[in-house]
């Protein structure tokens, strides 16, 4: 058995797999690397994944500069990425209001109907592909 066999399980090109992120970022102590046991196979689906996650890293850091207001008022506090990502995933939910408060004085965002609505600077949604942005985070965790 090879040490990629379990990652099948856990890709998913739709989420960010946070844990396979800071295991690749984080100086690749634990990443799973090519070695004894392994084949083209694992070569081939370690490109892809490698590909699969920062891809979805890329997108999602690109969504937090689509949706952050420039000049946005931050003596509250900064919205940073990583609460943007929370924010998008979590839907509000298990948040307190001081903190949804912050990030949609930051960020072209809102809470409609339970969903998070990526917005124009005027207020009106986005296209429906950064809608998709969040839909494709909730659940992140369960891929950990």
């Amino acid at each position: 058995m090879c040490v990629h066999d379990y990652i099948d399980d856990i890709v998913d090109p739709k989420k960010l797999n946070l844990g396979l992120l800071e295991d690749l970022i984080g100086g690749a102590e634990d990443f799973p690397l090519i070695g004894p046991g392994c084949t083209e196979n694992c070569k081939k689906r370690m490109i892809e994944i490698v590909q699969i996650t920062m891809g979805r890293f890329t997108e999602l850091v690109v969504g937090y500069f689509q949706d952050a207001r420039v000049g946005a008022d931050i003596s509250g506090g900064q919205c940073d990425f990583w609460e943007y990502v929370g924010y998008c995933q979590d839907q509000g939910k298990n948040k307190d209001e001081y903190f949804i408060e912050m990030v949609e004085k930051q960020m072209n965002l809102k809470i409609i109907d339970g969903k998070v609505i990526h917005l124009n600077p005027d207020g009106t949604p986005r296209d429906t592909r950064s809608q998709d942005l969040t839909s494709n985070l909730q659940n992140q965790d369960e891929t950990k």
